[in-house]
């Protein structure tokens, strides 16, 4: 049935049948013989077939992403989980064709848990004032949040979040005031 749709004249070959759990999937050899076998779904084969298209990607100069080729599990592994890189670093180092999209689809393909957005931010005011040098400040030389901030060119709501997550007690306004 596949093959009487193709027609003669176009040079197409059906290679294999692959049926998937959720789809099939033909493979099919390119009248041009330079181009590889590509895999196309039956949904989008019937579609090129009924307006007429080529079939193979490559001639019609269609971006076909293999990523399971390009990005094998073990090897975005390493640059995910063991380098810590992002998705949009490691879409970016594989080229313009490939998006942080493309990467993250991967890792949910992969079973490769997804980090959390804030574990590669960096926090600036955690690396400028330690837990040791405001604890110093606040509680031994009893400076205020004003005076720190002051101190540190921030805002003092911004040394106040740094106690809480600290977890420097803030002192009461009678004790601030003594």
């Amino acid at each position: 049935m596949v093959e009487s749709k193709m027609g003669d004249g176009d040079g197409y070959k059906l290679m294999e049948i692959i049926r998937g759990k959720k789809a099939t999937h033909f493979i099919i050899n390119c009248p041009n013989e330079i181009h590889p076998p590509q895999e196309i779904s039956t949904r989008t084969f019937s579609r090129r077939i009924e307006k007429g298209e080529k079939l193979c990607d490559i001639c019609t100069g269609r971006k076909h992403h293999n990523f399971n080729k390009i990005m094998p599990k073990e090897k975005l592994y390493k640059l995910y989980v063991v380098k810590n890189m992002s998705s949009a670093k490691i879409a970016e180092s594989l080229g313009k064709e490939v998006t942080r999209q493309h990467i993250n689809y991967l890792l949910r393909k992969y079973g490769i848990p997804r980090k959390q957005k804030h574990q590669n931010r960096k926090r600036p005011l955690q690396e400028k004032i330690s837990k040791d040098d405001l604890y110093y400040l606040y509680i031994i030389e009893q400076k205020s949040q004003a005076e720190i901030a002051k101190e540190y060119n921030v805002n003092s709501r911004s040394i106040s979040y740094l106690m809480s997550i600290y977890g420097i007690k803030s002192r009461g306004k009678t004790e601030a005031n003594n």
